[in-house]
């Protein structure tokens, strides 16, 4: 099967969106009533995936603007779907319809409009969400208690005279809070991923657009009110592109921009690294140069010179080291190997402190090969003079063994009388541990030395920052994971919360699909797409009214052609959704059968994914066993026998073997919505 590259669709989507407006543009004509709940209902939705994707991410945010405009829309939603309910032509709410609808369109649009210039004051600080959410449903019920109960709210719609003047400056007014909210957006726009700033700034104007429309009409039904509908289409649109698809598929650019520029300054720091130890290692070598010609006119320091030699090559093996290792264990047990091979130390030894700040041993290495762990190397569990003295001052310390403080030290240490020298392992004012040394025989340290080993110190601690930055940004990521599947399983729930009847099928559908995957010996990556996608094999039911989902009785073929288009607006909700396995195609075809006769689009065989074969078959099996609206549950062995008896023409031969061994042989049951296991 072909697949279209991302650049293609860059010219797509502005196409389909073109498409969609006239469609609805059309749409109106033929029926204004379904045009109108169709765009408050895209946009319903819209705000309560902000909802979701912001409440699911409420603990990783540092700051409140997210939250505040996740829990706001939530309220909006609430009052625009009974601004839907309330419109001209629906009876669904008794009293004067037209004028109770613009009422809550107005009070609704001042909620979004004063949200929109409170959230940017809140990038910088934390939102407490439980005040918040009472004082949004303090304020939504307050609007309804207004307009239905008390009757205060100031009349905005005449019938037969059109707009009054509250309404027509209502209008003005909200769009000079929008226009306000588009200023302190640019005025804050570092703290926003670009993309995602220009998304949110063009949806304000649209909503500018659509309010300045609104002050046109009289009938509720004019031309005016209809392109004011289709602005605010185009502006929830924006809105789902700048926070709802940008969540789903780079969640970094939303949620964790500042890890990101985190994660961006460590790169820089590496490479700064790297180029820090080339430079090292070349002020090394004319170090080493001078030493040598010095060495020529002074024979006496033949010896230290050497002794520097060995010493330079270690510091280069340590920072080659710390450039490629990225195992914290590793690193330390390497560098006192380094340390001991390279220089001629008789020993070498490395101590990390814990979160409480004591000193934990960790590696040792002698200058015999011999490697033990450091708890070993220090009787009594005391550490050495020099290794106290660095600890407590920091830098470099530095016992010769003529100075008493080592005669008089606690316990007796391996090779006492030699010299020692320990280094804190110190990086932008947090200590990691010690480095410690022992030379051989009774050797004067050079300020060289304690330079150089100064730097290595340093260049350890450096390493281990690192190291630090990565583990949490490893934990950030996991715990990104674990959001984005609280998020998917929410939008699931949110979907079948709209048929009480279905309740559970997908979580069903996704137990046996998962299940028969097992079975036929499918890679975990496979078995994690088709647990995705049974999750959100019924997605696009969202946008089918629910009383047609409910409804006891036969459908009428409209309401059939609605109903089987569920697929086609799955894929259109998933197909912007970057998963690493093209759900939005599996979605689409779970209706398709093997002899062509399904739907959407006919497909045969082998043109259907496997996924969607298992899905298709784990999706009829469990709508035949449970109970519909229309029917009772016809029972497992039904459903087996549909599936067996159309094996090789509607279902995958081999899905159905699997199937029908997990239920006869292996005794697969569906767990109940309370955990338990259903009966047959």
């Amino acid at each position: 099967m072909r697949v279209v590259s991302r650049q293609s669709w860059k010219w797509v989507y502005p196409i389909i969106g073109l498409l969609t407006l006239v469609g609805l543009f059309f749409l109106a004509q033929y029926d204004y009533l379904l045009f109108h709940t169709s765009v408050e209902l895209f946009s319903i939705i819209v705000a309560v995936a902000m909802f979701m994707i912001a409440w699911n991410t409420r603990k990783y945010l540092d700051n409140g603007y997210l939250s505040l405009l996740g829990i706001a829309y939530l309220f909006i939603a609430g009052i625009d779907l009974i601004h839907a309910f309330a419109y001209k032509g629906m009876t669904l709410i008794p009293g004067d319809e037209s004028n109770h609808a613009t009422q809550l369109w107005i009070a609704a649009r001042y909620l979004e409009a004063l949200t929109l210039v409170a959230a940017p004051f809140f990038l910088r600080r934390k939102l407490r969400h439980a005040p918040a959410i009472g004082a949004y449903a303090a304020i939504s019920a307050a609007v309804l208690l207004t307009v239905f109960v008390w009757r205060v709210f100031p009349t905005s719609y005449v019938e037969g005279v059109g707009l009054t003047l509250f309404k027509r400056a209502s209008e003005y007014a909200i769009s000079g809070i929008l226009v306000v909210a588009t200023g302190l957006l640019i005025r804050n726009r570092r703290e926003f991923d670009q993309r995602v700033l220009r998304w949110l700034i063009a949806s304000l104007l649209l909503t500018v657009g659509s309010e300045l429309l609104f002050t046109f009409y009289v009938g509720v039904y004019d031309v005016s009110n209809l392109f004011g509908h289709l602005f605010k289409l185009a502006s929830f649109y924006l809105i789902y592109r700048a926070i709802v698809e940008t969540g789903l598929r780079q969640p970094f650019a939303l949620v964790f921009r500042r890890l990101k520029q985190s994660q961006e300054a460590l790169k820089e720091a590496n490479e700064s690294l790297e180029l820090r130890v080339a430079e090292r290692t070349e002020e090394l070598r004319e170090a080493n140069a001078q030493l040598r010609h010095e060495v020529r006119e002074r024979l006496e320091a033949e010896k230290q010179l050497r002794r520097l030699n060995f010493l330079l090559k270690a510091i280069r093996n340590v920072n080659q080291l710390i450039v490629k290792e990225h195992d914290r264990e590793h690193l330390l047990d390497e560098t006192c190997t380094a340390l001991v091979e390279g220089s001629g130390y008789s020993t070498a030894w490395i101590t990390l402190n814990d979160e409480s700040r004591r000193l934990l041993a960790s590696s040792y290495r002698s200058a015999g090969g011999r490697f033990q762990a450091a708890s070993t190397l220090f009787s009594n569990g005391a550490l050495p003079p020099c290794a106290q003295r660095a600890w407590q001052e920091g830098g470099v310390a530095v016992i010769d063994p003529s100075e008493s403080l080592c005669r008089d030290c606690p316990g007796r240490y391996e090779g006492c009388d030699q010299a020692r020298m320990a280094a804190c392992l110190e990086h932008e004012g947090v200590r990691y541990g010690l480095l410690g040394v022992t030379s051989p025989g009774k050797t004067v340290t050079s300020e060289e030395e304690i330079d150089l080993l100064r730097e290595v110190a340093g260049d350890i601690a450096f390493a281990l920052r690192n190291m630090d930055l990565e583990d949490e940004k490893e934990s950030a990521v996991q715990a990104l994971r674990k959001a984005l599947g609280g998020t998917i399983h929410a939008i699931a729930a949110t979907t079948e919360s709209r048929d009480p009847y279905t309740a559970g099928h997908q979580r069903k559908v996704t137990q046996l699909a998962v299940r028969i995957g097992e079975e036929m010996g499918l890679k975990q990556d496979r078995i994690e797409s088709l647990q995705v996608t049974g999750l959100m094999h019924d997605i696009g039911k969202i946008s089918i009214p629910a009383e047609i989902l409910s409804k006891p009785t036969r459908l009428t073929e409209v309401e059939q052609e609605l109903v089987r288009n569920h697929p086609r607006s799955a894929y259109d909700i998933l197909k912007n959704v970057d998963f690493p396995w093209p759900v939005a195609e599996f979605v689409l075809q779970h209706h398709e059968r093997i002899d062509g006769s399904g739907y959407p689009n006919g497909l045969r065989g082998e043109q259907i994914h496997l996924e969607a074969r298992i899905i298709a078959v784990a999706d009829v099996v469990e709508a035949i066993s449970s109970h519909r609206p229309y029917r009772p549950a016809l029972g497992l062995d039904a459903a087996l026998e549909e599936i067996t008896e159309n094996a090789g023409r509607l279902y995958d031969d081999a899905v159905v073997e699997a199937c029908v061994r997990l239920f006869r042989e292996k005794g697969f049951r569906f767990d109940s919505d309370d955990g338990s296991e259903e009966a047959p």
